[in-house]
């Protein structure tokens, strides 16, 4: 009885674990050498045993599998609401910068969804079209994010530093030629695939995007790996850290100043004066919050990434690899979700803004 009990369970749970690709990669970006979602590029998928350690890494990939479209429609709704409460108040620098953050994750969110779609609605001829140009466009905004979300804590730490717009087309440009050479290192192939119906015999195109100049064998390749990997990765990650050591040290002097300011006498100057120092500090929370978190929540699946560039093939080889990039991936987007959250606890001016708008709509 007991035997026919787990037989059962183990029926179930390979039912739940329908999906095709149950052992992919939600996120189909480099360094995979073919990003198309396709039996052509999965075949290795179909020789793999059903065995409890499997079982256990398909059963983590299936929870992301159903959580990710989830947390990119959660934020894609905080982004939107994020974008439209940033319009309606008054932007000074922080807020200019806040802005531009949500419509990079807004284009991040975009360009995941596109790129996670042929997992569940198949292969499509003019999708993989889309995710080709998609690719670039991804790469481009988000080293756009990551050197904007720099900019947000050299202001708060350097109060001069106030030339929002300015930066924020100065990375734009840099962060698109940045990603340009993606078109040249992935490339749109066509392959003919035979099927069978019946007793005929008859081949299928199928269009397909590969790497065509693999980092292993190509010595541009190379370069353009560790220039993408500096700005991406390494660079920012050093720069964020000595910012987040920077923020807090100045707010434990907001802090101080704040406690000299209680004990002193209650002028109406004094006051204003205090609430500024209030307001600031929180500021200073809000950005230090929003680079300790991108840290933990974003930087594995560049990690990750780099990691599999420098060990080409052990993406397609290694399920340990594919389950913590699909946990990478739902935790890169869910940092999205969490931004919008953290405005509102900590930006009085967003808070305040949003709450009026909730009042006239209702």
């Amino acid at each position: 009885m007991l035997c026919v009990t787990c037989d059962l369970t183990v029926e179930m749970v390979m039912y739940l674990l329908e999906p095709e690709f149950r052992n992919e990669p939600l996120l189909l970006i480099p360094p995979r050498l073919c990003l198309t979602v396709h039996s052509f590029c999965l075949d290795h998928l179909q020789t793999r045993s059903w065995t409890s350690y499997y079982t256990l890494s398909e059963i983590t990939n299936y929870v992301c599998y159903v959580m990710l479209p989830m947390v990119l429609v959660l934020g894609m709704l905080s982004q939107l609401v994020n974008f439209v409460t940033l319009l309606r108040q008054i932007r000074l620098c922080l807020e200019t910068y806040m802005l531009a953050l949500s419509i990079e994750s807004l284009l991040l969110i975009v360009c995941g969804v596109i790129l996670c779609l042929p997992h569940y609605i198949g292969y499509f001829r003019l999708l993989v079209l889309v995710q080709y140009y998609t690719l670039v466009c991804r790469e481009a905004v988000w080293y756009a994010f990551v050197w904007t979300l720099v900019g947000v804590g050299i202001q708060q730490c350097i109060q001069s530093f106030k030339h929002a717009p300015f930066y924020i087309c100065i990375i734009s440009s840099f962060a698109i030629s940045s990603a340009l050479p993606l078109v040249w290192q992935y490339s749109l192939t066509s392959e003919e695939i035979p099927t069978s119906h019946m007793t005929n015999i008859s081949n299928n195109s199928v269009t397909l995007i590969e790497n065509i100049q693999p980092v292993a064998n190509n010595t541009l390749s190379v370069a353009y790996f560790w220039y993408s990997s500096s700005i991406a990765i390494f660079l920012p990650i050093f720069l964020m850290a000595v910012l987040c050591l920077a923020l807090t040290v100045l707010m434990f002097k907001r802090g101080d100043i704040s406690q000299t300011f209680n004990s002193s006498c209650r002028s109406s100057a004094t006051l204003i004066l205090h609430r500024n120092r209030v307001d600031e500090r929180a500021k200073i929370r809000l950005v230090l919050q929003l680079l300790v978190l991108m840290v933990l929540m974003m930087s594995p699946l560049g990690v990750l990434n780099f990691l599999c560039h420098s060990l080409i093939g052990i993406l397609q080889d290694n399920t340990t690899v594919t389950v913590f990039s699909n946990i990478a991936t739902v935790s890169f987007h869910m940092y999205l979700v969490l931004s919008q959250q953290l405005y509102f606890c900590y930006h009085k001016q967003y808070r305040s803004t949003l709450i009026s708008m909730w009042d006239c709509c209702c």
